[in-house]
């Protein structure tokens, strides 16, 4: 609930002003990949590949000049990573089998903090940039696993416990973006933008010999705002 009462201290904060604050739903679909740190040369996987990334959620921004505002929200983030490998192997407490194959997804929720410029091109159409960081808390996430070996075939899975597992649930991150902003006639406004966003801690556990990760992804996402105050 954490990231919950900071967003709402925020937004309480923002809308005080008197200046115009607008709301925004968004929700986005991408990619993320993994960031290495500290790989040996011989790892207990053959290949990390990019998994599907997903984002939703709800964001509050403040004008604080002509084409300039800040923002924040509450937004619920999926990572996902596709490792396969063939060797013994324990991944977040659970025994991986030989020849193993894993979509591994985890679970966050996510407080930015984030500054946009924009510029106006016509009367209906701005294009805009953001950059900023994040919190995420880590929520946790599972493990479907599955075994390639035609002698020991294994499909199973694990739940992730932060922690049991001892991970750290707090995770800053940074972030940028751009899009465009389309105004409609009813006063409402849609989004169209693609997003970078990379944690900047490692803390993922990857193979025997220590090396660990963080993730980073790139979304394409649309949204519709609504302008409130003057």
């Amino acid at each position: 609930m954490k990231p919950l009462f900071l967003f709402l201290a925020l937004l309480g904060l923002c809308s005080s002003l008197d200046a115009q604050f607008t709301l925004s739903l968004r929700g986005g679909m991408g990619t993320s990949s993994v960031n290495v740190k500290d790989q040996a040369e011989s790892v207990a996987f053959s290949e990390a590949t990019a998994g599907r990334a997903t984002s939703i959620g709800a964001y509050g921004s403040l004008i604080v000049a002509p084409g300039l505002s800040v923002e924040s929200g509450l937004v619920s983030r999926q990572y996902a990573l596709n490792i396969s490998g063939d060797g013994l192997f324990d991944l977040f407490g659970t025994a991986l089998p030989p020849q193993y194959a894993v979509d591994l997804r985890m679970n966050t929720l996510e407080v930015p903090l984030r500054i946009k410029g924009s510029l106006t091109l016509s009367r209906v159409l701005d294009v805009y940039g953001r950059a900023g960081v994040a919190m995420n808390y880590l929520r946790g996430g599972d493990l479907r696993v599955s075994s390639e070996s035609k002698l020991n075939f294994q499909q199973f899975t694990s739940r992730i416990d932060p922690q049991q597992n001892s991970l750290r649930q707090w995770q800053p991150s940074a972030q940028a973006a751009g899009g465009v902003e389309i105004y409609l006639n009813s006063g409402a406004n849609i989004h169209l933008e693609a997003s970078y966003d990379r944690q900047l801690q490692p803390w993922l556990r990857l193979d025997n010999s220590g090396a660990k990760g963080s993730f980073s992804t790139l979304l394409f996402s649309g949204g519709l705002s609504i302008p409130i105050g003057r």
